[in-house]
């Protein structure tokens, strides 16, 4: 509610309201939670220019995750995994919203700088595995393709709406796979090629019921986790046996 009534009131004054020093950005959430009935969901990061003119770009990072990929290849004519090449230093989401495509943003030199976009984020990356039938850099492209398959990677110039010069807003669309963390949203005003305005939020993403006291356990006491997952299965498989048995004799 507080979010939605800033947004309001912003829409209202227009360009009544005066210029402030600094950028202002805010969300109609601070905190996700993520429970067993969660789907994903979609927020709304809006906010107010100190100046009129130029664009907006919003840079969302989640927490960064450890991955191995792994390729497959035929051995002695069955199909095994045959590499495999392990990335650290990528957020477990990533997404560039802008009003225009980045190219018309800034060049690509001044990305780099900035560490923003794909080639940034590669510069950044570290991989280890011996590859030698595919390039680390094919291995990134694979983990960013696949991320961008179920919506963890986002690059969605257009996304951003500027109103009456300095107002503007955009959707974040939260997937249901989405890590949870903290996440940084940054907010920056570019004109001829250069940041002028910058902001920057904390969105934190949780989970809540029991998905949080199963992921607290499985991170803070693997091996009473371990255990009881183990108890659980042969309760399963005795219980299945059991029905089965029943109807059996029936």
């Amino acid at each position: 509610m507080r979010a939605l009534r800033m947004l309001l009131v912003l829409l209202l004054a227009g360009p009544a309201v005066p210029a402030t020093a600094d950028l202002v950005t805010d969300l109609s959430e601070s905190k996700v939670k993520v429970s067993y009935r969660y789907e994903g969901k979609t927020l709304l990061v809006f906010g107010n220019l100190p100046e009129a003119g130029g664009h907006v770009l919003l840079e969302v990072r989640g927490p960064e995750r450890s991955r191995t990929l792994q390729r497959k290849g035929k051995v002695a004519g069955m199909w095994m995994n045959v590499e495999s090449m392990e990335i650290q230093g990528v957020p477990g989401y990533y997404a560039l919203l802008s009003d225009v495509p980045l190219d018309e943003l800034m060049p690509a030199g001044q990305r780099q700088r900035l560490g923003i976009g794909r080639e940034a984020l590669f510069r950044h990356a570290r991989l280890e595995g011996k590859a030698a039938k595919a390039t680390p850099e094919a291995y990134f492209e694979g983990l960013i393709d696949h991320m961008r398959d179920i919506g963890l990677y986002r690059m969605e110039p257009g996304s951003v709406q500027v109103r009456r010069g300095r107002l503007f807003r955009a959707e974040l669309r939260m997937p249901s796979r989405v890590p949870v963390g903290e996440y940084r949203i940054v907010t920056r005003q570019v004109k001829d090629g250069e940041v002028i305005h910058r902001d920057e939020r904390q969105l934190s993403v949780a989970k809540t019921g029991i998905e949080k006291w199963l992921y607290d356990m499985a991170h803070d006491h693997p091996a009473w986790y371990g255990l009881m997952a183990i108890a659980v299965a042969l309760f399963a498989g005795w219980f299945v046996g059991m029905i089965t048995r029943g109807e059996a004799e029936h």
